[in-house]
């Protein structure tokens, strides 16, 4: 999740938008770039609700979302890197 955080930063700042404050704001403003899939920006941005969560020990978290988390990542950062790679293509074009 770090890494697609600082992914989303990077094409924040390339397409010369704001990055804003705080990571999952960071990762939901992809939805307003040219290419990225709202779907998949709000499932990313829903994951680093709770990266935030065990970044900073809340030991209380419920497996079932630790569950979902695992189940939906690998999926979710392929999409992901495929938007990223189409993206790049298109901007460096």
């Amino acid at each position: 999740m770090n890494a697609t955080i600082d992914v989303a930063k990077i094409v924040l700042a390339s397409s010369g938008r704001p990055v804003p404050r705080t990571y999952f704001e960071a990762v939901a403003a992809l939805a307003l770039i040219s290419g990225f899939d709202r779907e998949l920006v709000e499932q990313l941005s829903s994951h680093i609700r709770l990266r935030n969560f065990l970044a900073h020990e809340y030991l209380d978290i419920r497996y079932s979302k630790i569950r979902a988390l695992l189940d939906d990542e690998p999926e979710l950062h392929r999409r992901f890197i495929e938007i990223v790679r189409g993206w790049t293509n298109e901007t460096s074009a």
